[in-house]
């Protein structure tokens, strides 16, 4: 198991009823201890990590009712019937951590996309309080990545929760690097959990990316003020690729005609295309490739940008009158950096009021910029609990952020 130390700890033998299979899915075990009062010394608890049987979703279930009560926001979770379907699909693993007495005593979820991208995600991490202490996080997040490894993928992603680091930090020791933010993403009074709250009215999530296959990023199209800094995170991935500083003004020589990329991912929608008097450049693309994804519960909308046409402005002007401008809505945008007229693209959402988070690579599926558009709310970046490994993006992030607020406020004080 390349670059993962080992945890198999502990006892060595197997009850009868457990076969350890060499498998996609072997099972593992862990033998952990949880320091109690000096009264009762320490306990020690042998944890067997291994796939999702069919039987599973009850405790699957009491693990995230436990800390969310119904208010998480990956409502499928709640559906018995969505863990059998799920795993039958392909698109998602679901690994339980299981007591020698039979009990769930944590979930971990990854999700992936084998055909197209080749990227797995961790979607979600589980612990039951009461098997909290007894370090099954690290050994548990291990055991994941160690199918990822078997399975090949371009790379794996992560997105923890801002408002504890422990998942940041466990990721970081495995060869996970930060990224970037996904700011706002879902709403802070619809979600019940037992960390502190505070200022923020939604809750942001962070970006941690591992290279596993792919190691050259290829040509990046990017603007010239955020070269340097998109360049340090791709050394930190320790990745190969050449950055060329992108223009704002309308780029030439684009090659014209259009196409569906062969890596897009299954299941994505594609927008409808523009009206047909919009004027197309010889130079560039008269349609974008775009999809948008809307979570109407959270107030959300995540938007991604295959290929930049000439109708972006006009495309963002539609999506921008279909949401509100204001309360609760906020917008994160992936743009594709492969795209030569991403640096115009970037300018374009600027206008509009977008600031940079950060960059994510999709696997086979490209690399991109993350921006983000928050709307009527106000983001206290200095609550986030974030980590060292996240400390320098989050000093980045914040600058952009205060821009985007002193360039509003400058447009709202312009005599009309």
């Amino acid at each position: 198991m390349s670059g993962l130390e080992k945890y198999d700890t502990g006892e060595r033998s197997c009850p009868e009823k457990y076969d350890i299979r060499e498998g996609p899915c072997p099972e593992r075990y862990y033998t952990g201890e949880k320091r109690c009062p000096e009264q009762y010394g320490s306990r020690r608890l042998t944890i067997i990590m291994r796939a999702y049987r069919p039987g599973d979703e009850e405790g699957m279930r009491a693990c995230i009712r436990e800390e969310y009560k119904d208010t998480y926001y990956k409502k499928d979770l709640y559906q018995p019937e969505f863990f059998l379907k799920a795993a039958g699909s392909g698109s998602y693993t679901f690994l339980a951590a299981q007591t020698k007495a039979g009990e769930i005593a944590g979930m971990l979820i990854l999700e992936s996309a084998v055909g197209k991208t080749a990227l797995c995600c961790i979607e979600s991490l589980f612990i039951r309080k009461k098997y909290r202490g007894y370090g099954l996080a690290g050994p548990f997040l291990r055991y994941g990545m160690e199918i990822a490894q078997k399975r090949k993928y371009a790379a794996a992603c992560c997105c923890p929760v801002l408002f504890h680091d422990i998942t940041q930090r466990l990721l970081y020791r495995m060869g996970f690097r930060a990224t970037g933010f996904l700011l706002n993403v879902f709403g802070e009074a619809e979600m019940v959990h037992s960390l502190k709250k505070g200022k923020n009215r939604k809750k942001s999530l962070g970006l941690q990316l591992l290279p596993i296959g792919k190691r050259n990023a290829g040509t990046l199209y990017v603007p010239p003020e955020h070269r340097k800094f998109i360049a340090k995170i791709y050394k930190n991935l320790s990745m190969e690729f050449r950055i060329v500083p992108g223009s704002r003004r309308m780029p030439e020589n684009v090659p014209g005609g259009m196409r569906m990329p062969e890596d897009m991912p299954d299941g994505i929608r594609i927008s409808e295309n523009v009206s047909a008097s919009m004027r197309i450049s010889e130079n560039m693309p008269g349609v974008s490739q775009m999809s948008c994804h809307e979570e109407p519960h959270q107030k959300s909308l995540e938007i991604r940008i295959w290929h930049c046409g000439m109708d972006l402005p006009e495309r963002m002007a539609k999506i921008h009158a279909g949401y509100p401008q204001e309360g609760m809505w906020t917008v994160n945008v992936f743009l594709n950096m492969k795209e030569r007229c991403s640096a115009w693209a970037y300018g374009k959402l600027r206008e509009l009021h977008y600031f940079f988070t950060g960059v994510c690579s999709l696997g086979n599926a490209g690399e991109y910029m993350i921006l983000h558009y928050a709307g009527g709310v106000e983001c206290f970046l200095e609550e986030f609990a974030a980590g060292p490994e996240f400390s320098e993006i989050l000093q980045y992030v914040r600058k952009q952020y205060e821009r985007r607020n002193a360039h509003e406020k400058k447009e709202t004080q312009s005599p009309p």
